[in-house]
């Protein structure tokens, strides 16, 4: 069966959990984090995306491609 990438991520990443979903270092993630069009929060000290915003920005990065 297979998982939807609902099922992988968790509910709000990290950078580490984006560094891991992109395949890219935890430094860059972490820059994406303060990129305009990336819709990070801060909650208390920690920087966190929702799943849904981050799916959304991937989506916009594939179709921004053309892929």
């Amino acid at each position: 069966m297979k998982e939807d990438i609902h099922d992988l991520l968790p509910i709000m990443l990290r950078p580490k959990d984006v560094s891991e979903a992109l395949g890219v270092s935890v430094d860059y993630a972490r820059r994406l984090f303060h990129s305009p069009g990336f819709h990070s929060i801060t909650i208390g000290k920690r920087r966190v995306i929702s799943q849904k915003s981050f799916l959304t920005w991937l989506e916009g990065m594939r179709v921004h491609n053309g892929i």
